[in-house]
């Protein structure tokens, strides 16, 4: 009996459990149809900032515009009434068009409320209605588009919409920097296929925080720039976000073949025609090379300037043998890193490769050992470097080959040798400093 009336239970709930859901859904959907603009926002995470909300201060039939239910709204004749409301301004100072798009795009942001988006793509239809609402606040509407676009994807497939992603758009092709970006403003950087690059003073000003902490998340793109106006004329180093993973796999594998098909014809091209197109080391058309190099001046030093001529301000003193990294070596004045991460110019009649011609005579070592076996020989070919280890290159000239100090590994012997021999071995290094001559500071 009991294992009868169980069984009659259990068809009982089968039987309402579908129509429970039902009244469960419609009376969510009641409550968010009754809810106000306002209603569910939480400012205080929002991208906008209160004291910039003009609050209890514009009315539509005695009601604030924040008090005015989406219910209302979502009735197509309360609607255009309320536009016509919003299209009309009654001076300079009337921004009730910005407080009411301001209001859906802070709902889209916090609460992916699918009526706003309507309400947001449908206001923006009408030209008065759009200046003062998503031109006004056109930052914040990309801000959003960025920090979800899966969103924006499925609504404006759901409502076969394009005029608003079509201007979202326009404002993202304003953000995100091509190839010749960087040869206009003398930045050099090592670009790769597929890179999608966002523009570094852009993403300075995002308020968005959501969006930002995304942004940082993703791999950077160091650029070095000469003195140009992006930098403003200062030998800088910034680092561009790559934001390609925001469109990656991950996004289309969640779209619907139809919003996979809304997503390739009103997005992809975009992306397609500002994607990195090749793998190249800097944004010159003749591909430049960073390439590692070493200082050759015969006063044992030279300078490293902020600008192409000597007059420039000196930013560091480079000792002779020190490593540097050659970036830009067109013309006489070749743009360098330095081991300390400074950039800047220096003369290339100071600047040695692999291969450079030195015509000196070298002490050259069998082993990486000063104790070895060594011998001298006169420099009257180039000089191959053919590997480095702890302080030695190994190095081909005139035929013969061994190991040949750098000139760090040389000034730790001579160190050595003093602490053995001098008075001073205790005290502090005394190297009267050379200066330099006329003709040598024309070159640093």
């Amino acid at each position: 009996m009991n294992r009868l009336r169980y069984i009659k239970n259990i068809f009982f709930l089968i039987l309402i459990f579908p129509f429970v859901i039902n009244c469960q859904k419609s009376y969510q959907k009641k409550k968010q149809m009754n809810t106000t603009l306002m209603e569910g926002i939480d400012v205080k995470k929002s991208m906008f900032k209160l004291e910039d909300l003009e609050l209890n201060f514009y009315k539509y039939n005695d009601v604030f515009i924040e008090n005015i239910s989406i219910n209302d709204l979502m009735d197509k004749t309360y609607r255009d009434k309320f536009f016509l409301y919003l299209d009309k301004r009654e001076n300079e100072d009337d921004f009730k068009a910005t407080l009411f798009t301001t209001l859906l795009l802070m709902r889209i942001e916090q609460l992916k409320d699918e009526d706003a988006y309507f309400l947001l793509s449908e206001s923006s239809k009408i030209p008065d209605i759009s200046f003062n609402g998503i031109e006004l606040l056109s930052n914040n509407l990309l801000e959003l588009f960025l920090q979800d676009p899966y969103f924006f994807i499925q609504q404006g497939n759901k409502l076969h919409e394009t005029s608003l992603i079509n201007y979202i758009m326009i404002l993202l092709k304003e953000i995100i920097v091509k190839e010749e970006f960087f040869e206009l403003n003398t930045g050099f950087a090592k670009l790769e296929k597929g890179m999608i690059i966002l523009d570094y003073k852009v993403e300075k000003d995002f308020t968005n925080k959501e969006l930002i902490k995304e942004v940082k998340k993703t791999p950077k793109l160091e650029v070095i720039f000469s003195p140009s106006l992006y930098s403003d004329w200062e030998n800088k180093t910034m680092y561009f976000s790559d934001i390609q993973s925001f469109f990656n796999d991950i996004l289309t594998e969640k779209l619907t073949i139809a919003e996979n098909l809304y997503y390739k014809f009103n997005i992809l091209p975009v992306l397609s025609e500002f994607r990195i197109k090749e793998i190249v080391n800097s944004s010159e058309e003749e591909r430049i090379t960073t390439y590692a190099a070493f200082i050759q001046d015969p006063d044992g030093y030279t300078n490293l300037r902020k600008a192409k001529n000597v007059s420039s301000e000196i930013l560091q003193r480079i000792e002779s043998g020190e490593e540097i990294e050659v970036i830009d070596n067109r013309g006489d004045w070749y743009l360098i890193k330095t081991k300390e991460g400074q950039t800047g110019y220096v003369h290339k009649s100071r600047v040695r490769t692999g291969e450079a011609f030195i015509s000196r005579i070298l002490k050259i070592y069998d082993r990486p050992d000063f104790s070895s076996f060594s011998k001298e020989i006169l420099a009257k070919q180039e000089i191959e470097i053919v590997h480095q280890n702890l302080g030695w290159n190994f190095i081909k000239v005139n035929g013969a080959s061994g190991y040949l100090p750098t000139e760090e590994k040389q000034q730790e012997s001579q160190k050595d040798e003093k602490k053995k021999f001098s008075f001073l071995a205790d005290e502090e290094d005394i190297k009267p400093e050379k200066k330099k001559g006329f003709w040598d500071n024309l070159f640093g």
